[in-house]
């Protein structure tokens, strides 16, 4: 892959890694008693999860799609940036809708939950995630246009989500070593994160869904800058 796009890959899944959703849940569960296994058992279900389907888009709806533009106009480059164009569309809107209040919603911690649960809970909330996650689809559809080898996009798509869920391993790994000091200061950390990760996805959503957007109407001139033809 080039540089260009190594950057912008990486940027992309960095902005993904703030979703509160599934921060806010890690936070939630690491504040139950004894969360060391349904949290570890949340987090690999969310990053499984993201991965798997990241690959069945690539693979998967890739091929067929491409399949057919083939046939219509012999060449599958255009869907990408279509892909992309939805992306950033979505990027804008979600930038102007995104309500920036703290969430103050997660508050009752359960009597009981189990690994099996919070694993299905993982899957079940990255599914939801999945449908409006801009930045991911942003990521496979440069992947598409670069078309590197097979390995390379797995790989690509493997690192992509070890970032995605490298704040919530971070908090995870918070609790495990500073066990003792861990419950005030997980319980700052989510004072904080409620308070400014919306309004840090709201700017930066807004400054990619330009890039993205820029991209798009360059291609559509000829000139395309971050994966250039």
């Amino acid at each position: 892959m080039s540089i260009q796009l190594t950057l912008s890959f990486l940027i992309l899944a960095v902005v993904d890694s703030l979703n509160p959703s599934i921060i806010l849940m890690t936070l939630y569960l690491l504040s139950t008693k004894r969360p060391e296994k349904r949290t570890a058992s949340y987090i690999f279900a969310v990053f499984v999860t993201n991965w798997t389907l990241g690959l069945l888009v690539y693979f998967g709806l890739g091929a067929t799609l491409s399949a057919i533009i083939n046939r219509i106009i012999y060449t599958t480059s255009w869907w990408a940036y279509a892909i992309q164009f939805v992306a950033a569309v979505a990027l804008l809107i979600a930038a102007v809708r995104m309500k920036t209040e703290a969430d103050t919603s997660l508050t009752r911690k359960p009597k009981k939950i189990n690994p099996v649960a919070t694993f299905s809970l993982g899957v079940g909330l990255t599914f939801l995630e999945f449908s409006t996650a801009a930045p991911y689809l942003g990521a496979i559809a440069a992947l598409t246009k670069a078309a590197p080898p097979t390995l390379l996009v797995i790989t690509a798509l493997g690192l992509y989500n070890i970032i995605y869920v490298g704040i919530p391993l971070t908090l995870f790994s918070i609790f495990l070593f500073k066990h003792d000091q861990a419950q005030p200061l997980l319980t700052r950390i989510n004072l904080h994160v409620s308070r400014w990760i919306k309004k840090i996805m709201k700017v930066a959503f807004f400054i990619l869904g330009v890039l993205l957007l820029a991209d798009f109407v360059g291609y559509l001139l000829g000139h395309p800058f971050l994966v250039p033809q």
